[in-house]
């Protein structure tokens, strides 16, 4: 059997689902994600799944945001998925506007950026091929700044190769992520629609989470 490790990019797969069913008029729907029971679907009869890394950042700037975030991360962990954290600062822009066009635009303003999610895959990923971990690793994002990472698991473990499966939630940067990885898979409608979570979970502990109104 072939151990599997899955790596996810949070904010990848979350801007992802979103805009795969935004098209059909769903948009938050289905981002409600079970992820570890989707992953359960799609293994092949030689593997087993032996871990699943969440790659995440709270949004703390604003609080509604925040607390439907902390709620989705409360019930992947409550699957045995490990979270592991990035953060976001605020990075600071000016306008845009051409100076020699008056009245100049001296604004400036800021946008949350999320930082050290790609940073931190690539070092789990390395990490744990190096402890041999894993022989095979699920990607779940279809960021291209994780193709270098790729190709040094591929090229330097080789007693035993590592294989990496790269899952696209839609095909945005498949193409271009098409020849780094051993395989790649886009997610299927109804695979995605059949691993919710349901309405209301209850966590180890009692408490019990529901699904954020605002995601229907």
């Amino acid at each position: 059997m072939k151990n599997v490790l899955c790596y996810v990019d949070g904010f990848n797969l979350y801007f992802s689902l979103r805009r795969k069913f935004k098209k059909l008029g769903c948009e938050r729907k289905y981002i409600w994600f079970d992820i570890k029971n989707y992953l359960v679907k799609i293994l092949r009869p030689d593997e087993q799944l032996v871990g699943v890394k969440y790659f995440t950042s709270i949004p703390t700037v604003n609080a509604s945001k925040e607390l439907r975030h902390r709620t989705y991360v409360a019930a992947l962990e409550s699957t045995g998925i490990s979270v592991i954290y990035g953060y976001f600062f605020n990075e600071i822009r000016e306008c845009k506007k051409p100076k020699n066009i008056a009245p100049y635009c001296d604004h400036k303003f800021s946008i949350p950026k999320e930082k050290l999610t790609d940073v931190n895959i690539a070092c789990e990923m390395l990490v744990d091929a190096y402890k041999n971990n894993y022989k095979r690793a699920y990607l779940l994002g279809g960021d291209t700044d994780l193709a270098p990472a790729i190709r040094k698991v591929k090229h330097v473990f080789k007693n035993p190769n590592k294989d990496v499966f790269l899952i696209f939630p839609d095909k945005r940067n498949k193409v271009l992520m098409n020849e780094v990885g051993n395989k790649c898979i886009t997610m299927k409608n109804t695979d995605i629609a059949n691993s919710q979570f349901p309405n209301t979970i209850i966590l180890p502990d009692g408490t019990k989470i529901h699904k954020p109104k605002t995601w229907v």
